[in-house]
C-alpha cells in the first residue's frame, strides 16, 4: 500500500486521525499550527505533516505514506494510545510502584490524562492544585513511554519517560501565538527556557477536576519570547498580564527541566525545543543511581529483557544519563 499527494479514499482519512492524535501538524498562511480536517483527502497540508513526521522518526523525508512510513506511524500511534490508556494493573505486583493515571486539561490535541509512575503522581498533582488555584492549566502530550517506542533524534532510549519519571506538556500549547497560548516561552542561557502559564478564571478545566477557588497572580511583563517561527529567541516584543512562572513551580516539586536541542536552536525540527518537558529527580543521586536500577521499580526483568532502554541499564545519573 502507498498513499501519496492526490489520493482520496478512507485509508488517507485514518492516516489524518493518527496524524492529529500524535499531535503533528501543518502550517496556515498566517503562520499558525493547525490540525488536519480528516477528510480522506491526501492534499498538500497531509503531505505537510507527513513530511514532519517522517523527519520525527529519522525516516526518509519524501511526503509518501508508503510500507515503512505507514507501520512506523501506526506503531506510533497504538503506542501513544496504550501509554494513555493502559490500566496500571497491567504491571506486575513484585516491582516497587506501580503507574498511576492523572489529569490533564485537554488543549487542541492534547491528552485529558496520562500516566506516570505512582510516587511521581502524588507530586504532580500538588503542582496541578497549586498551578489550578491560580488561573493556569496543565496541558499534556504524555507520560510514561513505551519500552519498545522507536528510537530517533528526538527520542532517547534513556529517556526519564521509560521510568515513568517525566511528562511533557502539550508541545503546541506554546511557542505558536503567545498573545493567546497557555503557556509563554522565553529564552534563557544555554539552550534552557522558562515556561510561565498563563493564568485567567475562564480556561476549560478538565470536568473530572474538583472545583477549586481561583486567585490571579499579580501582573508582569514577559520579554525574550521564544516561538517556532522565532527559533532563535530575537523577538523584541513583550507581553504583559497574569502569568506565573511554571518553571519554578515544577523546580519547588523537583521536576527538572531539560536543554533545548542544538538543532532547535540551529532552526532545526520543532521536536527539539523540548520546553515541554519536566522531569522528577528526587531521590536520585548523582555518580550512582543507574537507569537499570529505575527501570526495575517499575517493571520486572523478565519484562524489560531485549528492550532498548534495558541495554543501557549501566547509565550512571549525573555522569551519562541527565
Amino acid at each position: 500500500m502507498i498513499l501519496r499527494k492526490g489520493d482520496q479514499n478512507a485509508t488517507v482519512a485514518r492516516l489524518q486521525e493518527w496524524l492529529n492524535e500524535l499531535g503533528f501538524k501543518y502550517v496556515d498562511a498566517s503562520g499558525r499550527h493547525r490540525s488536519l480536517v480528516v477528510d480522506g483527502d491526501f492534499g498538500s497540508r497531509t503531505e505537510e505533516v507527513v513530511l514532519t513526521f517522517q523527519e520525527s522518526e529519522g525516516l526518509y523525508t519524501d511526503g509518501i505514506v508508503g510500507p515503512l512510513t505507514f507501520k512506523a506511524l501506526e506503531k506510533a500511534y497504538y503506542d501513544a494510545v496504550r501509554e494513555r490508556d493502559s490500566p496500571a494493573d497491567s504491571f506486575v505486583s513484585e516491582t516497587q510502584f506501580t503507574l498511576e493515571p492523572v489529569l490533564a486539561d485537554k488543549y487542541d490535541q492534547g491528552y485529558s490524562r496520562f500516566q506516570i509512575r505512582s510516587d511521581v503522581a502524588k507530586e504532580y498533582q500538588k503542582i496541578r492544585r497549586e498551578v489550578l488555584s491560580q488561573g493556569g492549566i496543565l496541558t499534556s502530550s504524555g507520560g510514561i513511554r513505551n519500552l519498545n517506542a522507536r528510537l530517533n533524534s528526538n527520542r532517547s532510549a534513556v529517556s526519564f519517560h521509560y521510568v515513568g519519571r517525566a511528562l511533557d506538556l502539550f508541545v503546541y500549547s506554546a511557542m505558536v501565538n503567545p498573545k493567546t497560548d497557555p503557556y509563554v516561552v522565553t529564552k534563557e542561557g544555554d539552550r534552557y527556557h522558562r515556561v510561565y502559564a498563563r493564568c485567567k478564571t475562564d480556561w476549560t478545566i478538565n470536568p473530572k477536576e474538583p472545583a477549586v477557588e481561583i486567585t490571579l497572580p499579580e501582573e508582569r511583563t514577559l520579554t525574550n519570547i521564544v516561538t517556532y517561527h522565532d527559533r532563535l529567541g530575537q523577538n523584541t516584543g513583550s507581553i504583559t498580564g497574569h502569568f506565573l512562572d511554571l518553571t519554578e513551580v515544577f523546580d519547588q516539586h523537583d521536576f527538572k527541566r531539560i536543554r533545548a536541542r542544538r538543532s532547535f536552536t540551529n532552526g532545526g525540527s520543532q521536536l527539539g525545543a523540548e520546553w515541554w518537558h519536566f522531569q522528577y529527580e528526587k531521590g536520585l543521586i548523582k555518580g550512582t543511581s543507574t537507569f537499570g536500577e529505575e527501570l526495575l521499580k517499575l517493571y520486572s526483568k523478565g519484562t524489560l529483557e531485549d528492550t532498548p532502554p534495558w541495554k543501557q541499564r549501566e547509565r550512571i545519573f549525573g555522569v551519562n544519563w541527565f
